[in-house]
C-alpha cells in the first residue's frame, strides 16, 4: 500500500512541477503597451493569411504588421523600405507572445499575447535582413526586409 501511495504522490509531484514551469512571468514589453479591443466569442474568424502576402505598403510610413499563429507567420512577410526614413511599425500578437526582430537593423520588438505594440525606427543601411519572431522562427515565423 505504502509504494502506491508514493507513486502517487511521486506522480502528483511531478505533474505540479511541470505546470508551474509551463508557466512563468513574461518579459517587460520595451514599448508603450495598449490593449487589443476584445472579441467577440461567436463571431467566425476569417482564414489565416498564408506567407504569400504581398510586401506591406507604408503610406506615412507607418506598417502594420500581424502575427498569425496557425500558421505561425508574419503577415505581410516581406517589407520594403527606404534608407534614413522613419517607420513607425504597429504589431498585434491576438493569443501569444512574440518578437518581431531584425537583428542586423537593431530592431526587437515585445508583444505580448492580447496587446499591440508600436514603435520607431529608421534603417541605417541598406540590404536585405531576416524577419524573425525570436520564439517561432524555427516554427517558419521569418520574413524579410529590403532596404534600399
Amino acid at each position: 500500500m505504502r509504494k502506491g501511495t508514493f507513486f502517487a504522490g511521486a506522480l502528483l509531484l511531478s505533474f505540479s512541477l511541470a505546470l508551474a514551469a509551463c508557466g512563468g512571468s513574461e518579459p517587460a514589453p520595451t514599448a508603450t503597451a495598449t490593449k487589443a479591443p476584445p472579441t467577440a466569442t461567436n463571431t467566425p474568424r476569417p482564414p489565416a493569411p498564408t506567407p504569400t502576402t504581398p510586401p506591406a505598403t507604408t503610406g506615412d510610413n507607418v506598417i502594420k504588421v500581424s502575427a498569425t499563429e496557425n500558421p505561425y507567420t508574419w503577415v505581410p512577410n516581406k517589407l520594403d523600405l527606404k534608407v534614413g526614413q522613419e517607420y513607425t511599425v504597429e504589431i498585434a500578437a491576438p493569443k501569444e507572445f512574440h518578437t518581431f526582430t531584425i537583428n542586423d537593423l537593431g530592431v526587437n520588438i515585445i508583444v505580448n499575447p492580447g496587446q499591440a505594440m508600436t514603435q520607431k525606427f529608421t534603417p541605417t543601411k541598406a540590404g536585405t535582413f531576416k524577419l524573425s519572431c525570436l520564439p517561432h522562427e524555427s516554427l517558419g515565423m521569418v520574413g524579410e526586409v529590403v532596404v534600399s
